[in-house]
């Protein structure tokens, strides 16, 4: 069974994370109230199997910030939608009838081919995962099954600055390769393995180059109450069985590591 689907989504996802652009948005939002949010789904149980979209927006889907999501949320989904970025739900509805008509071929030869049907899985959820009066975390999940041994999934998100909508990405950071940073990550993977010690993490990553010269994660930092999020994905640094290795780094060890931009977003400095 192919998985174009997953790559075509795979791809989508490291070309928007890694961009870290910031959004013509027009207007600005206001940054001391938090947004009234509002939650969607589309679900299909078919002859193929399982497949869900969800996601949470702003109530006002005409402002900035909402329409900001829901072109991150097209984005991460393939970006070929063509409509407004004021209706999530018609975005939902679009991706969710695109996969299904893209599965299709492949769920025929499959099921020619073998004695029983398969049961397909897709399942997206685009949702808040924090807020503070100066941003707004989205996490973005997709779980997908095509057949074969197991399914796969892909854990991204993005937090946007409210004032102006940027897209917040690694450059909060001044050097991700200097000894402290890296000795965080380091912190952080091991707590995540649940090891004591560097030589009991080695063996959990691909390269023995990871324990002390990290890549950052495909996956844009995430703000979070407590801290920054970081995730690496399946396969990213560690084995499939490893799952997405994530773990939330506190904003005061952080201190030292962020630019101005990062300080002023978790409220370090005004």
């Amino acid at each position: 069974m192919k998985h174009k689907t997953f790559s075509f989504l795979h791809s989508a996802a490291y070309a928007c994370c890694g961009l870290a652009m910031i959004l013509s948005c027009g207007q600005k939002t206001t940054t001391e109230t938090a947004f009234t949010m509002k939650s969607d789904s589309i679900v299909a149980d078919i002859d193929m199997g399982h497949f869900a979209i969800s996601m949470d927006y702003p109530a006002d889907t005409t402002s900035a910030l909402a329409k900001a999501m829901t072109e991150y949320a097209s984005e991460m989904l393939g970006g070929t939608y063509q409509g407004t970025y004021d209706s999530p739900r018609s975005l939902m509805a679009y991706y969710h009838t695109r996969i299904i008509n893209e599965w299709r071929p492949d769920f025929e030869l499959y099921r020619e081919a073998s004695s029983t049907n398969p049961s397909l899985f897709w399942n997206t959820r685009i949702e808040k995962i924090a807020e503070t009066p100066r941003f707004l975390t989205i996490g973005f999940t997709s779980e997908t099954y095509q057949g074969g041994a197991h399914g796969l999934c892909l854990n991204y998100g993005v937090t946007f600055r409210k004032d102006d909508c940027r897209r917040i990405g690694w450059e909060i950071l001044r050097n991700n390769k200097g000894e402290n940073m890296q000795k965080l990550i380091r912190q952080g993977l091991r707590e995540y393995f649940n090891v004591a010690s560097d030589d009991d993490l080695r063996p959990m990553l691909f390269e023995e180059e990871y324990l002390y010269s990290a890549p950052l994660p495909q996956c844009p930092p995430l703000f979070i109450d407590q801290g920054v999020r970081f995730i690496y994905n399946q396969y990213e640094i560690a084995p499939y069985a490893a799952g997405s290795p994530s773990f939330v780094i506190p904003y005061d060890k952080l201190k030292d590591e962020f630019t101005v931009t990062g300080q002023r977003l978790c409220g370090i400095t005004e």
